[in-house]
């Protein structure tokens, strides 16, 4: 079913092609561009209800600032950079888009506070984000729009001695691409709201 209803958006797609002339050129010189390029162009003019753009408070700005927010003008300063999530349904299956790599545990479950990592307490981002996800199929597609980096559980946050798993060594990996500790748990609330608004809006489905 769900697959029946990709190939109904796809036909929709072609359909608008043959009367917008740019995307007839994107869809004859490469499938996945012509479909990245109408999505984003019905998000920018459009403003979709499901499209949700964001605040997400940077720490590594230097390191991390992201190219497309120049290319789209969206604001940047020395606190947050501006970025966006999608909630996009076709049929039973669900499509939400972040702009980054989130851990699984956030969107499956299994967030830990291993002993020595910097922010102790309970974990903040539950429940798992498939679990509020409303779709027979649910799908979470990383690195949409946009590239902020890593979407790390404050309570496994490990950038301060003393270390939680190797005592003398710096676990580098995904501290050291993120945008900071609290950027996993604001894309987490956002992504709470826009599942709410939603179903606030099509309480059925």
């Amino acid at each position: 079913m769900a697959v029946s209803a990709l190939r109904i958006y796809l036909e929709i797609l072609n359909l608008l092609s043959e009367i917008i002339p740019i995307l007839k050129f994107l869809s004859l010189l490469n499938n996945t561009l012509f479909i990245i390029t109408f999505t984003m162009f019905i998000n920018y003019f459009f403003n979709i209800p499901k499209r949700k753009l964001i605040n997400i408070p940077v720490i590594l700005f230097i390191t991390i600032m992201p190219i497309l927010n120049l290319l789209f003008f969206r604001s940047i300063d020395k606190h947050y950079i501006r970025s966006e999530i999608n909630l996009l349904i076709i049929g039973p299956a669900w499509f939400l888009t972040l702009p980054g790599e989130i851990y699984p545990e956030i969107v499956n479950g299994g967030i830990v506070n291993p002993e020595g990592a910097d922010y102790p307490g309970k974990p903040l981002e539950v429940s798992p984000v498939r679990e509020q996800m409303r779709g027979e199929y649910n799908f979470i597609v990383g690195l949409a729009n946009d590239y902020i980096g890593y979407f790390i559980p404050k309570t496994q946050w490990d950038k301060q001695r003393p270390y939680a798993y190797e005592e003398n060594k710096d676990p580098g990996g995904g501290e050291s691409g993120s945008a900071g500790p609290d950027a996993a748990y604001t894309v987490f609330i956002e992504i709470r709201r826009i599942i709410e608004e939603y179903v606030s809006l099509f309480p059925s489905e």
